[in-house]
């Protein structure tokens, strides 16, 4: 599955005020939505750290690392961006980046700095939102954001490695439980036992 095809079936469980309007409050919307699961994702890893790691424990992070890109690739959608062309101008960073994450210096886990990368990502591209809002969306913050976008879904797909899940796995977790919730009319509230 590439993220175009993810990201259609995404857009039919978008339910949310201004949902594919591309309009200010949506991009809000999808940026907290995407700072909030990245930590959600920082604070099951750190729960990996504390209480053990397992690939049980690995695998609960399915749910968390699919909300991550179902808000990114809303957010790709409401920006006009194609998940697909965001995703391969970044592959031109792969290499560079990777020579960072192999190192062990300072007591930094490969699963640290990948996770750190993600959450501080998510929070760039809630910034570049925050700029988008304040500025009335300048080409320039468009392109800003367009990077920050590419950087964090390179950070996705490392710690999917990372953890040994399968992207595209994640990507098909993520559509089940949405559609589930969707077929039950619970798509909104809170929890993931909706």
């Amino acid at each position: 599955m590439n993220l175009n095809i993810f990201g259609f079936h995404a857009k039919t469980t978008a339910v949310y005020p201004q949902a594919k309007t591309g309009s200010l409050s949506e991009l809000t919307y999808l940026a907290l939505g995407l700072a909030g699961e990245s930590g959600e994702v920082a604070n099951k890893i750190k729960k990996l750290y504390r209480d053990g790691d397992s690939q049980e424990k690995r695998e609960k992070l399915l749910g968390e690392l699919g909300d991550v890109l179902w808000y990114w690739v809303r957010l790709c959608d409401a920006l006009g961006f194609d998940p697909d062309v965001v995703m391969s101008l970044e592959v031109l960073n792969f290499n560079t980046r990777r020579k960072y994450t192999e190192s062990s210096e300072g007591g930094f886990s490969e699963l640290t700095y990948i996770t750190l990368g993600l959450v501080g990502e998510s929070g760039e591209v809630a910034n570049q939102v925050k700029n988008i809002c304040r500025d009335r969306n300048t080409k320039a913050n468009q392109e800003k954001i367009y990077i920050k976008l590419g950087s964090l879904m390179w950070y996705w797909v490392m710690l999917c490695n990372v953890l040994q899940l399968d992207p595209e796995l994640v990507m098909q977790y993520n559509l089940d439980k949405l559609s589930g919730r969707k077929s039950r009319g619970m798509l909104g509230g809170d929890g993931d036992l909706r």
